[in-house]
């Protein structure tokens, strides 16, 4: 059954419009509610907290916003609808959707496992260590600049600047653009899962891959403002949820499990 699905794949990346290419399905299931803690209890600090809130435009899937203070993140996706909470010390991810008031937990290091980027296998998903990485200041931002070694995937969902075949991203070097804060690397571990970035420390800003012919991006800010009066219950599970297995149902938009089903011939929320 394994080569059906991969020439149905393969059928799929054959001519998408330029610049924009979808290939191979990749899901990870992840974490058991046996080895978690339990979920954390609302912050009884009231005090407000001082962090940046961040706005990003993905290539695949649409918006999504970053809260982050010092020792929590919140991820909030507009289009797919779900909330990702944690904070120190244990830094459990605690997935949520308000539409149907259900949440998940996972460890950390499974949370590093985890694919949220629907029909599709990203070159991010190759990139592991960088070969480099410069500090600076942008817009008076302090900011990491992250460099990675060529990556073989060349397709995937991303945007070129010029139409482009896919040998055009053959001899690529990646970078991901970071604000450099904050300096625990689980916030910058968990908010980059979105786009299947490795664990990397501050928030992601912006991922590229550029060639000899095409510059490519995956992921760019649209937006960043510092804050000091961010409510620590901004980080806190909602009560009255019930908890559900780790799926793409709980991280997946309805038109995404339709191509999921469209695809597979199946039911799309089953992980």
């Amino acid at each position: 059954m394994s080569g059906y699905w991969d020439l149905k794949a393969s059928l799929l990346c054959r001519r998408l419009p330029a610049g924009l290419v979808a290939v191979a399905i990749n899901f990870v299931t992840v974490g058991g509610p046996s080895a978690l803690s339990a979920p954390a209890a609302p912050a009884a600090n009231t005090k407000k907290l001082s962090g940046y809130e961040v706005e990003e435009l993905t290539s695949l899937n649409g918006k999504y916003k970053v809260l982050a203070v010092e020792d929590a993140v919140r991820v909030e996706h507009y289009n797919n609808g779900y909330v990702v909470v944690s904070r120190a010390p244990k830094w459990d991810v605690f997935l949520y959707r308000p539409d149907s008031r259900e949440y998940a937990q996972v460890a950390y290091k499974d949370w590093l496992k985890a694919n949220l980027v629907l029909l599709t296998t990203m070159w991010t998903m190759e990139l592991k260590k960088p070969t480099a990485q410069k500090r600076f200041l942008q817009t008076g931002r302090p900011v990491v600049l992250y460099s990675f070694p060529n990556t073989d995937v060349v397709s995937g969902f991303y945007r070129t600047t010029a139409r482009g075949e896919f040998d055009d991203m053959i001899n690529n070097r990646g970078e991901v653009l970071c604000l450099d804060f904050p300096k625990d690397i689980h916030a910058g571990g968990i908010s980059g899962r979105v786009m299947a970035l490795p664990e990397l420390q501050g928030v992601a800003l912006q991922a590229t891959r550029t060639s000899q012919k095409v510059k490519s991006w995956s992921l760019k800010n649209g937006s960043i403002k510092h804050r000091d009066d961010i409510s620590p219950a901004q980080f806190d599970l909602p009560a009255g949820y019930k908890k559900v297995p780790f799926g793409r149902a709980l991280f997946s938009s309805s038109s995404e499990k339709d191509a999921v089903n469209d695809l597979m011939g199946g039911p799309g929320d089953k992980p």
